[in-house]
């Protein structure tokens, strides 16, 4: 059984890390950039049939140890549990992503960010979500931050729920939108608490239901 240090110094040398970041808005940054460069988003093992475990110990093992990818629920844990290990503590939340939607329809909770305090301040952060990279955005509404791919992204708050979007040109869209430089909406979300249940609820339906995107397609 590994230690927590253990865990944390295996966790960074997956990321190519000297050292632990600083527990600050700068540290959030640098970690989960490195972490998105190092671990690949993926669903391979969905598609071998294989369960998705998201539990602290599988996700670590997964993504770690093995050196492999996976997608929001693995990710996130694994980013969550590092978060704490450096003095960052957060709690997940529950989006429905809006891309690719028929108007009218209402998706499920089907993806996972992270929410934490930074100095008195809420912030959202991702690690998880598919090719596209936001980097953490203070939870204000009309808050904006950008990428180095030309990518824009913005959190606006619409009757009690947060609406992460992305904009910039058609490059930055991960071809996951209609080409064009408007506001796309990526999810939405509130802060309700999430139980731990929730997420194996929300893990299985996505990995799971047959038509799916991760149970339709190679990613």
């Amino acid at each position: 059984m590994m230690t927590d240090r253990e865990r944390l110094a295996a966790y960074l040398e997956r990321l190519k890390l000297d050292a632990a970041p600083a527990p600050d808005v700068a540290g959030l940054t640098q970690l989960q950039m490195a972490h998105r460069y190092a671990i690949a988003f993926e669903n391979l093992d969905i598609r071998l049939g294989r369960p998705i475990r998201i539990d602290a110990d599988s996700a670590f093992d997964k993504l770690v140890t093995q050196r492999r990818g996976g997608y929001c629920f693995e990710q996130n844990r694994l980013l969550a549990d590092m978060l704490a290990l450096i003095g960052l503590p957060s709690r997940p939340l529950l989006a429905r992503v809006q891309l690719g939607l028929i108007p009218g329809e209402v998706p499920p909770r089907t993806h996972t960010p992270l929410l934490l305090e930074i100095d008195g301040e809420n912030w959202i952060a991702d690690a998880g979500f598919g090719g596209s990279f936001a980097p953490p955005l203070p939870l204000r509404d009309g808050a904006t931050a950008s990428t180095d791919d030309g990518a824009l992204h913005r959190l606006r708050k619409i009757e009690g729920q947060w609406l992460l979007e992305r904009g910039g040109t058609p490059a930055a869209m991960d071809n996951r939108a209609l080409p064009g430089e408007d506001w796309k909406p990526q999810y939405i979300f509130d802060l309700a608490p999430v139980a731990p249940i929730d997420l194996e609820l929300s893990n299985h339906w996505t990995s799971a239901r047959p038509d799916t995107r991760f149970v339709t397609g190679h990613i």
